[in-house]
């Protein structure tokens, strides 16, 4: 599997965001298939939503340019680390990140420490009570 970082040549501003850069979209992180990235971002260039990816589709309709930044070896373990590890800016090398040649993925299956396990479980639930609060009733 392919981890990839898309990189917008701007950030997309919700309305009523524009005081919250924490609500900017400017990255997008995204996996697919060893050898399938090009027919992914032709999907996504496309507008369809591959794997429920919306965020490239809202800068296609916003007419943002957008471009592969990165890519990782590594399958949906790897994705999900590094979404869990916080802004996908940190590893943009457009956004000025140099990346560590030494760094190699955790082989596929294989599970991290228990205590980040434990510490992604925790993040998670906190970001599921904050969208039930966000909720209306």
């Amino acid at each position: 599997m392919t981890v990839y970082l898309l990189h917008a040549d701007e950030p997309y501003i919700p309305e009523g965001c524009e005081d919250d850069p924490r609500k900017w979209m400017q990255h997008y992180l995204g996996d697919c298939p060893d050898g399938e990235l090009n027919r992914r971002i032709g999907q996504h260039r496309a507008g369809q939503q591959a794997g429920g990816a919306r965020v490239p589709d809202v800068w296609n309709r916003a007419g943002i340019g957008w471009h592969v930044a990165r890519t990782w070896e590594g399958g949906r373990c790897r994705a999900e680390q590094l979404k869990e590890m916080g802004s996908a800016r940190r590893r943009c090398p457009e956004c000025g990140v140099t990346p560590r040649q030494d760094q190699r993925p955790r082989p596929e299956g294989t599970m991290p420490p228990a205590w980040a396990v434990d510490r992604i479980r925790r993040k998670r639930i906190r970001r599921l009570e904050r969208q039930a609060e966000l909720q209306p009733a």
